[in-house]
């Protein structure tokens, strides 16, 4: 299955986390990941609460 058809039949909260160079984890909440032509894209949610 291609990613593209995983995350269209789906449902669910995608969480984007990144690492600075020393380790310290960062994450966020965004939509579903959307795929367009040739790039993939990612809406930011309302903030509802704290970082986590």
């Amino acid at each position: 299955m291609e990613l593209k058809s995983y995350f269209e039949s789906t449902d669910g909260t995608g969480i984007l986390s990144t690492a600075d160079s020393n380790g310290n984890v960062d994450a966020a909440i965004y939509s579903r990941p959307l795929f367009l032509e040739d790039k993939i894209a990612f809406i930011m949610r309302d903030r509802l609460g704290p970082r986590i």
